[in-house]
């Protein structure tokens, strides 16, 4: 029969199971009685495991088509790591990660791997194209691209300019970003250049008083359409079809300068500055 405390010699097929962690030495004692020569061995204690990886991302973006996967380490020693459970390393940075779904897990130098942690790499927002501006009564600029918008003119941005539309009112090449939902902004439209050549007061058109308060009086000498046009270059008010005697009210309308544009029936475009006091 087999010891490893030297007192129980109850165990008759030498296996000695669920040992616990410590020193020990294995004696066998014969039907006679006789013990043997003790045998010393350990019994070592459990490896510890690393605890379940905690992860950082770096996701991709607008410029950036992969990602970045760091694992802070458990404090084990001799660690590595694994974003697939087989393949280890010892940096605990991966770059480069196509988009996916990845666990990540760590394994110690005496092959105790870790619970995964699953991550997600997600794929590239798509950038928008360039978008396309439309140009109508020389002035005009618009596009039927989506998103959020910024007009430039010169390569400079125009502030306030964050619409769909925009009236040029200076000389120069205008062109337009688009940025979608993702946050992705588009290159730059190909540059629209403008020229104006002043405002210029004609014949067919003109307002009094002005500088004006509350309403302004139209005088023209035919019918046509009126936009009124801020410091930004915003159409912030349209009346279609006024005649000569019109009233415009502006009572309404911050103290500031404002172009007014009038296209009369003929298409003729004609404009002049306005002063609200």
């Amino acid at each position: 029969t087999y010891s490893i405390d030297g007192l129980s010699y109850s165990n008759t097929n030498g296996v000695f199971s669920g040992v616990n962690a410590g020193s020990y030495t294995l004696t066998v004692k014969s039907f006679s009685g006789c013990v043997s020569a003790g045998k010393n061995f350990t019994i070592i204690s459990q490896p510890v495991t690393p605890s379940k990886p905690i992860v950082s991302l770096t996701q991709t973006n607008c410029s950036l088509s992969t990602g970045s996967i760091t694992i802070t380490p458990s404090g084990a020693v001799k660690e590595s790591y694994s974003i697939n459970g087989n393949n280890y390393q010892v940096s605990q940075i991966f770059s480069g990660i196509s988009p996916g779904t990845y666990s990540v897990s760590i394994k110690t130098e005496n092959g105790c791997i870790s619970a995964a942690t699953p991550v997600t790499i997600f794929t590239q927002p798509i950038t928008p194209n360039a978008p396309t501006i439309s140009v109508a009564n020389i002035q005009n600029l618009s596009t039927i691209a989506t998103g959020t918008y910024q007009w430039y003119l010169d390569n400079k941005v125009i502030t306030g300019a964050t619409q769909n539309n925009y009236v040029a009112t200076a000389t120069g090449a205008y062109s337009l970003v688009v940025t979608n939902a993702q946050g992705c902004p588009s290159a730059p439209s190909a540059a629209i250049s403008i020229a104006i050549t002043g405002i210029l007061e004609v014949p067919i058109f003109s307002v009094y008083p002005n500088p004006t308060r509350n309403q302004i009086k139209i005088a023209t000498e035919n019918k046509g359409d009126i936009e009124l046009v801020n410091s930004f270059g915003l159409v912030i008010k349209r009346v279609n079809q006024v005649n000569n005697g019109d009233v415009i009210d502006t009572s309404n309308l911050p103290v500031g300068k404002y172009i007014i544009r009038f296209t009369d029936s003929d298409n003729r475009i004609s404009a002049l500055a306005l002063i609200k006091e």
